[in-house]
């Protein structure tokens, strides 16, 4: 039997291999890491002028809430980072084929990939990061969304998004075409 064309077992799958490739590993990568990233994002929310270091703010996290300090919210980033990176390497694949023989076409797919992928991201990072700072503000991630809307509004769910995307679209455009290209 010969190997299918990409292009067609995309299409004859649903991109299911994708999505769940995707899933796997963005939902790994984010929750593997999760503990240094809290680690990190108390670190650049501090407003000392003499920042404690990682070992210090593991301390304070540890002293205040025990281990569980370093995964609260990680459910909220468990949550976004699976479908996120699903349509990711969904969009990614469809992309590759849509843009085939463009010399664009590999960053066209990584710049279109990563849009829509942060579309879904953001809002549960917002999530994450307000609950990775306030311990006693939020009882879980749907009472942290609530209020945020309701304190705030939708829109500050999407706050980081288009500096999300300043970042990550030459980013992914470059990452993407030199990928392809090799």
């Amino acid at each position: 039997i010969a190997p299918m064309d990409p292009e067609d077992e995309v299409m004859a799958t649903g991109g299911f291999k994708y999505l769940l490739a995707g899933a796997a590993a963005g939902s790994c990568e984010h929750t593997g890491m999760y503990p240094l990233d809290t680690i990190k994002t108390h670190l650049q929310s501090s407003t000392s002028t003499r920042p404690a270091g990682m070992m210090q703010i593991s301390r304070n996290i540890y002293a205040r809430s025990g281990i569980s300090g370093f995964f609260r919210g990680v459910t909220a980033i468990a949550a976004g980072a699976a479908p996120s990176h699903a349509v990711y390497f969904l969009a990614y694949e469809r992309l590759r084929h849509l843009f085939q023989g463009s010399m664009l076409g590999g960053g066209l797919a990584g710049a279109g990939s990563t849009i829509m992928a942060d579309l879904i991201l953001v809002p549960m990072d917002t999530i994450k990061q307000r609950r990775q700072l306030s311990a006693q503000v939020y009882r879980n991630n749907l009472h942290c969304m609530k209020k945020i809307i309701r304190m705030e509004g939708s829109r500050a769910l999407f706050a980081g998004y288009t500096t999300t995307l300043a970042m990550n679209i030459p980013f992914h455009s470059v990452y993407v075409s030199v990928y392809e290209a090799c």
